[in-house]
């Protein structure tokens, strides 16, 4: 990451991801300015699914069927 500052933007929305309902099932450590990976499971209204981080930061949606992959936004 360029900056703490940056970092801190991240974990902002992952802590927001996880009031609106998001299962952190990787965390990431933070290393200085280096982020490992968090993965998030959650469904497609949580911030994280909805914002584009620029971070190292997954956030999986599940579906029932294909049917129902293709129509989440």
């Amino acid at each position: 990451m360029i900056n703490r500052k940056a970092i801190d933007r991240i974990i902002e929305q992952i802590e927001s991801a996880k009031k609106q309902g998001a299962e952190v099932v990787l965390e990431g450590k933070v290393e200085g300015n280096v982020m490992h990976p968090y993965i998030l499971i959650g469904s497609n209204i949580v911030v994280t699914a909805q914002s584009e981080m620029f971070g190292p930061v997954a956030t999986i949606i599940s579906a029932e069927s294909e049917e129902e992959a293709i129509r989440i936004k």
